[in-house]
């Protein structure tokens, strides 16, 4: 007669090592490993010896204001009982995790994907919105808006929202890129919630903040993001915890429920459709080419980068095509001013503002 064994997590040396020896069926479905998690939260947030700077952060569905290290900007970030602990959900377990532009893509294809980004953050900084939050002094995470919305990038999504994580442990994209429950064949085969412990200083840097956007997606799957390289697999990153768990399709559908069946992480709104036309161009403007070249390619000759630029097979034009619809365009710039904003500002410990490095605490 099986028992049932407590939710394990492993580095990722020690799970390959104990991998097959682990009994699927024994182990916890997804809601018993993310009620171990919120134990495991009640607990630290009793901790008499909590430090202050987590404390603040432990809040749940609200934001704190940070302040971007780097360009001295004000980010919106999401808080969480889980303090600085953050967490990726995979419904397989892969030896090499990396981020979606260095899965198996030849160096041509890489270079059209990033300049395809690059057309992307042009349009954002365009979007009347976006041009009114940074006007204010907040701050645009550009490439990780670029991933949330489906562009290939050198980034891997990240939360600090367990339950979010979990859901995408639990889905699968379909042929339209929509999130759908895993089908028969998952069943009782092994998911894998990770979780990341970081340092204070890591925030920022490598691990960034996506955080609070004028656009709900980041928003409301709390959204961070870790940088990588091409070299790099996110298994072998420090503090890293990997948590196995059986696949139980009644488990699964609670929690996809729960999420109005990905709706209410995958709310309709303009990025979609602008990301859909970028995907199919086949075209890239001048402007996104010297954007490019400007941040990536400084060093190279002007005569090599018309050579790689050649090879992507993209015709190169003097301004996009791709435009966002005027209507809709005033009637969300209209929400934003009259609603959006406040709302945003509502959910927000406005008293805390602070550097990634917590120095005021």
């Amino acid at each position: 007669m099986s028992t049932f064994i407590e939710p394990t997590s492993y580095d990722f040396a020690s799970f390959l090592k104990y991998r097959d020896k682990i009994i699927v069926s024994e182990l916890p479905n997804i809601l018993q490993v993310l009620e171990n998690i919120v134990e495991d939260e009640l607990k630290a947030r009793l901790d008499p010896l909590q430090s202050s700077h987590i404390s603040y952060l432990q809040s749940d569905n609200t934001f704190v204001l940070v302040r971007n290290d780097g360009n001295g900007r004000i980010q919106f970030m999401p808080t969480s009982p889980s303090g600085m602990k953050f967490y990726r959900g995979e419904n397989d377990f892969h030896e090499v995790c990396k981020p979606s532009l260095f899965r198996g893509l030849s160096a041509n294809r890489i270079l059209i994907e990033q300049l395809k980004t690059c057309e992307f953050i042009l349009l954002l900084e365009s979007h009347p919105i976006v041009r009114d939050f940074l006007n204010s002094g907040y701050d645009i995470e550009p490439v990780g808006m670029a991933q949330h919305y489906g562009l290939k990038t050198n980034i891997l999504d990240l939360t600090n929202n367990k339950w979010v994580a979990a859901f995408f442990a639990c889905t699968k994209t379909n042929s339209t890129g929509a999130y759908e429950l895993l089908d028969g064949s998952y069943e009782n085969k092994m998911g894998i919630l990770y979780s990341l412990d970081i340092e204070p200083e890591s925030l920022g840097k490598d691990v960034i903040v996506v955080g609070a956007q004028p656009f709900e997606r980041p928003t409301r799957q709390n959204a961070f993001a870790l940088s990588l390289s091409e070299d790099d697999n996110f298994n072998d990153r420090k503090g890293l915890g990997i948590i196995p768990f059986k696949h139980d399709k009644e488990s699964e559908s609670i929690l996809f429920d729960m999420f109005y069946r990905s709706k209410k992480l995958f709310p309709d709104d303009m990025l979609v459709y602008v990301v859909s036309q970028i995907n199919d161009i086949n075209e890239i403007s001048r402007g996104a080419v010297s954007f490019y070249k400007t941040v990536y390619y400084s060093n190279v000759s002007d005569n090599d980068w018309e050579k790689y630029l050649k090879q992507t097979g993209l015709s190169i034009v003097p301004e996009t095509t791709i435009r966002f619809d005027e209507e809709k365009l005033n009637i969300q710039y209209k929400f934003w001013c009259n609603y959006g904003r406040d709302r945003l500002m509502r959910r927000t410990q406005c008293h805390l503002v602070t550097s990634f490095k917590f120095d005021n605490f």
